[in-house]
């Protein structure tokens, strides 16, 4: 078959691809008789398997395209590529290397970089992040969007540390060494989504993670501010310390002075990126990807002999992922009992895990802000209810194992369910100061909403 009539052919199974359809991409590059060692053929074939989430298969796919001659194989593609599978697959230090051998090889897409950063994130190697975000603002060849977001991942590695300055210094740098603004970086969100509406399942995909770093960084703005503006409330000498494992949510206490049965504790953030409950959660979900090993990373470093509080849950309930996108669609599954099963699924992990010699407590998810409540329209009362039944069960279910639980929701909820005004934060997480507020009643039960 003559280069043109591949080129063809394969351009018409690219366009299936993007457009999401992966059956009939899959199928496109059979009928056509396309010579399957053709390296394009090979490596959309790898990028279907992946979309599929079959990521082992897609490692051995993506592996046979790097070991290929150099000129047989677009290199940075196919690292790329493999990297994605292994983060899929929790293999968090291949994923550094394969990503960062693609920016080796040229990658200058937002799937390499910006998955080097998560990957690095994940590993807890902070002095390897920063330095890929001073190389992103440096470079000529990426994005300004790019180096933004791997620049807000390296920002929240120095808030999460304590490093205030050099969050402060990262933020401000964010878009002055890029050469682009917020505001600029937003319309190229927008316009993505625009322009991949029809076309573009990658696209789709790095739209959203740019619009995710965009809400951390105006996230990270105000956790500095607050922290300038009330540095009372945060710690000054040394005390030990209360570690905290969650999502974004454990950010928000970060290295605030609290009370724990009286004895002063410094909040020491330990952000595991993006991680639902259901992540950890195997007994139903087998494949936990690369958050469950984030998390399993983290309780390894976490020293016996000291309080830790897993705050997971909040991402379960979001309007648009999680329990409610997914009992919408299956209105004969009972809420009541997914949520429950989820909750003791998640509860039994994280106390196999972080157990021993330690004193586990269990964060609630707070009640949803209002914003997000705005959102589900007509349906609101089902939403909340959904929000309400899932702490519940996680209260239930965290008994049950004989450990303790902090309920944020009885705290925050007003009579309509959504949080009440003075504990809204940035629309999705709730004020640094809620925490305190739940320690100081935890000498007292707290009651399941």
């Amino acid at each position: 078959m003559s280069g043109g009539r591949i080129g063809l052919r394969l351009l018409v199974a690219q366009r299936l691809f993007e457009g999401g359809r992966l059956d009939a991409a899959e199928a496109a590059l059979t009928e056509a008789d396309l010579p399957l060692d053709h390296p394009g053929c090979m490596r959309l074939q790898a990028e279907i398997t992946l979309q599929k989430r079959d990521y082992h298969e897609a490692r051995n796919q993506f592996s046979g395209l790097v070991n290929r001659p150099p000129s047989d194989a677009d290199m940075a593609g196919a690292y790329s590529g493999l990297a994605s599978s292994e983060m899929g697959l929790g293999d968090l230090d291949a994923a550094a290397t394969s990503f960062l051998e693609a920016i080796k090889c040229g990658a200058n897409d937002m799937r390499a970089w910006l998955g080097a950063s998560e990957a690095l994130f994940a590993l807890g190697a902070w002095d390897a992040l920063s330095e890929l975000a001073e190389r992103g603002r440096a470079s000529q060849n990426i994005e300004p969007a790019t180096a933004v977001a791997v620049g807000i991942m390296s920002a929240v590695a120095s808030f999460a540390r304590g490093d205030m300055p050099r969050c402060g210094h990262e933020i401000a740098q964010l878009f002055s060494a890029t050469g682009a603004d917020r505001e600029s970086v937003r319309k190229l969100v927008v316009a993505h989504r625009q322009a991949t509406a029809e076309f573009g399942v990658r696209a789709r995909r790095e739209q959203s993670a740019l619009t995710a770093m965009l809400s951390y960084h105006d996230y990270l703005v105000k956790l500095l501010a607050h922290y300038h503006a009330h540095p009372d409330l945060y710690a000054t000498t040394e005390v030990a310390a209360l570690h905290i494992i969650g999502d974004s949510h454990c950010l928000a206490a970060a290295h605030t002075m609290v009370s724990l049965d009286g004895v002063p504790y410094r909040v020491d953030p330990h952000p595991v990126i993006g991680a639902k409950a259901w992540h950890l959660a195997p007994a139903l979900n087998p494949d936990g990807g690369p958050q469950r090993a984030a998390f399993e990373r983290v309780a390894q470093t976490l020293p016996d002999q000291t309080p830790v509080i897993a705050m997971f849950g909040e991402i379960d309930c979001r309007i648009n992922e999680g329990l409610y996108p997914f009992l919408t669609a299956r209105p004969d599954i009972s809420i009541e009992t997914h949520c429950a099963d989820v909750a003791r699924a998640y509860i039994a992990y994280v106390r196999q895990v972080l157990s021993g010699r330690r004193r586990v407590i269990i964060y609630g998810v707070p009640a949803p802000d209002p914003t997000m409540v705005r959102k589900a329209g007509d349906d609101r009362r089902r939403y909340v209810r959904l929000v309400a039944t899932f702490n519940y069960a996680l209260g239930a279910a965290t008994r049950a194992a004989g450990l303790e639980f902090l309920d944020p929701y009885s705290v925050t909820a007003g009579a309509d369910g959504a949080a009440l005004d003075h504990w809204h934060f940035d629309g999705i997480h709730v004020a640094p100061t809620l925490l305190g507020t739940l320690l100081e009643m935890f000498a007292e039960p707290v009651p399941l909403s």
